[in-house]
């Protein structure tokens, strides 16, 4: 039982899990998404590389550069998309609520 004020209160919990953030709640799910991002940018790297040693000395880095950006365009783009979602997965989703006494 909370007192704010004048007010009594009491916190409910409606499902098994703690209520949580929806980042915290999922911790293995971003790490997978990090792990994969990795591996794009490693492969990517791998492959851009080798494109870009091909016409000489003076293109190399181009591959990584490129590899880089096209990593970071695909992580802002999943940023953008969770943030999108956080809203509702914050307010919308089974978590807790406030009952009266």
């Amino acid at each position: 039982m909370h007192v704010d004020g004048q007010h009594r209160y009491r916190v409910v919990q409606t499902s098994a899990q703690p209520a949580l953030s929806p980042l915290a709640a999922r911790p293995q799910q971003c790490l997978n998404r990090q792990l994969r991002a990795l591996g794009w940018l490693a492969a990517l790297n791998v492959a851009l590389s080798r494109l870009s040693m091909a016409p000489g000395v003076v293109h190399f880095g181009y591959g990584f550069a490129v590899a880089l950006l096209l990593t970071l365009l695909v992580g802002l783009m999943l940023v953008q998309r969770l943030f999108r979602r956080l809203e509702y997965q914050t307010f919308m989703l089974p978590g807790t609520r406030i009952a009266d006494p």
